[in-house]
């Protein structure tokens, strides 16, 4: 497969978990500041909500990986293809001119 589609699918993933991530966050920021109120709830929906909490940071982290991944593999890709020359050959090629 071409890189270059393969950028370009990476890139579309990356799109999509970030939108992912960034609604699971505004769901628990929502739950986080709600936390005043769970003193009316009783104690099964506490546990409930906590857990359902602790979910949703579950599911944060693995999704922050797979992100941290991708990221990881399409920098592979581009660095692949966009050799960088080392400084001490830089500077040998200078006093050369």
């Amino acid at each position: 497969m071409n890189d270059n589609i393969k950028i370009i699918e990476l890139n579309n993933k990356l799109t999509r978990y970030e939108r992912e991530l960034k609604e699971m966050k505004c769901n628990k920021k929502d739950i986080e500041n709600s936390f005043n109120e769970l003193i009316h709830y009783n104690i099964h929906n506490r546990r409930n909500i906590l857990t359902y909490l602790m979910n949703i940071n579950s599911e944060i982290k693995q999704l922050s990986h797979k992100i941290y991944k991708l990221y990881n593999h399409r920098t592979n890709i581009i660095n692949k293809h966009n050799k960088i020359v080392p400084s001490f050959m830089t500077s040998y090629a200078s006093l050369l001119m």
